[in-house]
C-alpha cells in the first residue's frame, strides 16, 4: 500500500504563502509571450541575413565587371556602403536578441523557483489521483476547536476559559508551527511509510 501522504522537496515556511497560481501564470505567459517574439526575431535576422549574402555575391560580380571597366565608378562605393549599414543594423539585432536571450533565462529561473516554493507543502494527500496539500496547523487548530465545542456542551465552559487549558491551547498551535518549520512533517511522513510496511506484511 502506497503512502498518501508526500513531501515536497525544498519548503520554505517563510515564502511558502508570498506568491500564488496566478503570479506564476502570469509569468509563465509573459515568458511564452517573449519566446515568440525572440524567435520571429531570430527568423527575421536570418532572412536579412540570406538576402544580404546573395546581394553580396551579386554586388561582388558587379564590381569586378564595373572595376575593370572604370576604377573610378562610384556605384561599387554605394553599394559597399549599403552593405555595411545593413550589417550593422543585423549587429545591433544581434546584441537585442543576446539581451533578450539573456532576460529569458533569468524569467525562466524565477519562473521555476516560484513553482518550487508554490508546489512546497507540508504534506500531501492523494485522493484519486489528485494531489491535496494539507497544512498541519490548520489540523490542529480545528481538531481543538472540536475539542472545546465538546467541552463547552458537556458544560466544561469554566475548564474551558481556565489559564491552564488555555495555556496549553497555545502550546499545542504553537508547537505544531514549530514542527512543520524545523521538519517535524518528515518525522509524520516516515511514521505514515512504516505504518503503510507494517500493514502490507500483515
Amino acid at each position: 500500500m502506497k503512502s498518501m501522504f508526500q513531501r515536497k522537496k525544498g519548503y520554505d515556511p517563510n515564502n511558502s504563502n508570498k506568491f500564488d497560481d496566478r503570479n506564476i501564470h502570469t509569468l509563465k505567459e509573459w515568458n511564452w509571450k517573449l519566446e515568440q517574439s525572440i524567435t520571429q526575431l531570430r527568423s527575421r535576422i536570418n532572412a536579412v541575413e540570406n538576402r544580404l549574402s546573395l546581394n553580396k555575391n551579386e554586388v561582388d560580380e558587379q564590381n569586378i565587371k564595373k572595376l575593370e571597366e572604370n576604377s573610378n565608378d562610384l556605384t561599387t562605393y554605394k553599394s559597399d556602403k549599403n552593405l555595411n549599414s545593413s550589417m550593422e543594423i543585423i549587429r545591433k539585432y544581434e546584441e537585442t536578441l543576446n539581451e533578450l536571450d539573456h532576460e529569458y533565462q533569468k524569467m525562466k529561473d524565477q519562473i521555476n523557483k516560484l513553482s518550487k516554493r508554490q508546489k512546497s507543502s507540508s504534506l500531501i494527500m492523494h485522493v484519486k489521483g489528485k494531489e491535496i496539500p494539507l497544512e498541519i496547523t490548520g489540523i490542529i487548530g480545528g481538531i481543538l476547536i472540536i475539542i472545546i465545542a465538546f467541552l463547552v456542551a458537556m458544560g466544561g465552559t469554566e475548564f474551558v476559559v481556565s489559564p491552564p487549558f488555555l495555556t496549553i491551547s497555545g502550546l499545542v498551535l504553537i508547537g505544531s508551527t514549530i514542527v512543520r518549520s524545523v521538519g517535524g512533517v518528515e518525522l509524520i511522513k516516515t511514521f505514515y511509510q512504516k505504518r503503510n510496511e507494517l500493514i502490507e506484511k500483515s
